[in-house]
């Protein structure tokens, strides 16, 4: 409301989601508390992204969420991190579970021209109906008209057993894009049943060129250390799924396996 006569501006603090048209239209009240038919409509469309991030880029969002493009009910809260410690992080809830039908996305734009092989890291942790809600990493290269699934979760991320998760790290191999100009996107989806809990909680992401350099042919992985495995090898959880161990192989030496719990994602 505006009581003023001087006042000739107004701005909304209260838009909370980016790239949407919100419509405007001005009534005025007498001293006898009639009001006017009203102004013309005026649109105005919120900006989609803030900036377009440079490579390589790096974000603990510590200091904000201005690299990203949240759409509600997305936000970065305080909490036990990933590393154990108070800090900042994404959740797709703005309460203890996220909401019935929710189907958002928390977007940034990243520029890849000068990269050769750039590789997601992030950390997660999340609490899904299993097989009935997901979490998914998609991309686009058309800002934002198609997009591709390149990573997928569901159920409960957790090394320690079923229904206690826990943060593990997630690597994505994403030299199909190098040298253009990407949207990537975590977008959570509830298939709008009664069971909604805790939700995908994202923290430390970050998108580097990748050290690992290419293997010359013939190539021959013995797995001998776990240096064999790291140096060569993209996961997409390094915590879980495929894990090295120095005992297992078939003559004594190291060997890699497929971890056994639930939710396996993970491809090499």
């Amino acid at each position: 409301v505006i009581k003023e006569k001087a006042t000739n501006s107004y701005v909304d603090s209260a838009l909370d989601t980016p790239g949407e048209t919100y419509y405007y239209r001005m009534y005025t009240e007498d001293t006898g508390g009639l009001w006017s038919p009203g102004s013309n409509e005026v649109a105005i469309t919120t900006d989609m992204f803030l900036t377009t991030v440079t490579f390589p880029f790096t974000d603990n969002m510590e200091s904000g969420g201005a690299n990203w493009s949240g759409i509600y009910p997305w936000n970065i809260v305080a909490g036990p991190d990933r590393t154990g410690q108070t800090g900042h992080f994404w959740s797709s809830n703005s309460g203890v579970s996220y909401e019935k039908g929710v189907n958002k996305a928390l977007t940034v734009k990243v520029n890849l021209v000068s990269a050769v092989r750039p590789i997601l890291k992030f950390w997660k942790k999340y609490v899904l109906q299993q097989y009935r809600d997901f979490g998914f990493v998609e991309v686009s290269t058309d800002n934002g008209g198609t997009w591709s699934s390149i990573y997928s979760i569901t159920g409960v991320g957790s090394v320690i057993g079923v229904g206690v998760a826990q943060w593990e790290e997630a690597k994505i191999d994403l030299t199909s894009w190098a040298g253009s100009s990407i949207q990537l996107r975590f977008r959570i989806f509830d298939n709008n049943d009664d069971v909604q809990l805790d939700g995908w909680q994202i923290d430390d992401i970050s998108i580097t060129e990748n050290p690992a350099g290419t293997t010359p042919y013939p190539f021959v992985a013995g797995f001998d250390s776990e240096s064999d495995f790291t140096g060569n090898w993209i996961t997409t959880n390094r915590g879980r799924e495929f894990v090295w161990t120095a005992n297992e192989g078939h003559t004594g030496s190291g060997a890699i396996y497929l971890y056994p719990p639930q939710n396996i994602q993970g491809y090499i």
